[in-house]
């Protein structure tokens, strides 16, 4: 008769971990593993800093670019106002005023406001004098007239209000 030599089959459970045998991390390593968490961290902070350089670049070169834009349109502006006070014709005034109130909605809605200025005190931040006059029952250093008016975008004067300023 032969013998057959039987092994028990032992059920693994694949869900079950093996045993870990911990073995404590040799110094270099440890050194090296902080080394790179620091690197990884450095990184990313200087990815942040980058990002945010970026996009801070990129508002003021498209707040640039309005202010050009606007600049460059502020004359037309003029001489719209100036046709305004000069028409006599109602009808042909109606729609130049149309025009200029249109106008002045589009610069509204980027962030362009016309300064306020007369009747005001003289604010050399937001306006140019250039000229001033005695005026009668008016106290000194009050806009008594506005040759050419003022924007400024989100406040930050874009062009002062050139004006005439009592003494």
């Amino acid at each position: 008769m032969s013998k057959k030599n039987k092994t028990p089959e032992v059920e693994v459970d694949a869900t079950s971990p093996e045993p870990v045998v911990e073995t404590a991390p040799s110094v270099d390593l440890v050194a090296e593993v902080d080394r790179y968490k620091q690197l990884a961290m450095r990184t990313q902070a200087d990815f942040d800093n980058y990002r945010k350089r970026t996009m801070e670049t990129s508002r003021r070169s498209r707040e640039d670019g309005i202010i050009d834009t606007v600049l460059e349109m502020l004359p037309i502006l003029d001489n719209l106002d100036r046709a305004v006070a000069s028409i006599t014709d109602e009808s042909s005034r109606q729609g130049v005023v149309m025009i200029v109130k249109q106008f002045n909605q589009v610069l509204t809605s980027i962030g362009v406001q016309a300064i306020d200025a007369l009747n005001q005190p003289f604010d050399p931040n937001y306006h140019n004098a250039v000229m001033s006059a005695e005026v009668e029952g008016v106290e000194a250093g009050i806009v008594v007239d506005v040759f050419q008016t003022g924007y400024t975008y989100h406040d930050k004067v874009i062009r002062p209000t050139m004006v005439k300023v009592s003494q």
